[in-house]
């Protein structure tokens, strides 16, 4: 396989680099939008004990599969498309290039979901934001 296909082998390992990016990025997503909610409550004066947390978090992980999953997965996609872009240019900057991909990449998810369904796990960013005056949001965003 390895004389024969060389670009097969290039492409499917450029492929389990991006699915096991999506996967953590998930993963980190879910969870941050399910300690905010308990965060929330825990505001409200809410007692959330471990083991629930733990539950609500396996549930979440499993039911924000619909819908945040392939939001993720897209904006990582354009992202890293971009950073790869860069990175041909910026050769000793790939490192933190694609780590500033992804980060803007959920935060991107994130804020989307705040204008689209009025949640959102990064609050203060958020808060910031509907701060600002409305052409400084426009081109933020």
């Amino acid at each position: 396989m390895d004389k024969r296909f060389p670009l097969l082998r290039f492409l499917a390992g450029r492929l389990v680099a991006f699915l096991a990016a999506v996967g953590a990025a998930y993963v980190l997503a879910a969870l941050t939008a399910t300690w905010s909610v308990v965060g929330r409550l825990e505001g409200m004066g809410v007692s959330v004990p471990l083991t629930d947390r733990a539950a609500m978090s396996l549930q979440d992980l499993g039911g924000m599969a619909g819908s945040l999953l392939p939001l993720v997965a897209l904006g990582l996609l354009i992202a890293l498309l971009c950073a790869a872009l860069l990175a041909r240019w910026l050769p000793r900057w790939r490192g933190p290039l694609y780590f500033l991909a992804g980060a803007a990449a959920l935060t991107c998810v994130h804020l989307l979901m705040n204008l689209a369904l009025g949640i959102t796990p990064v609050e203060h960013v958020a808060k910031r934001i509907s701060a600002w005056p409305q052409p400084c949001r426009i081109q933020a965003i």
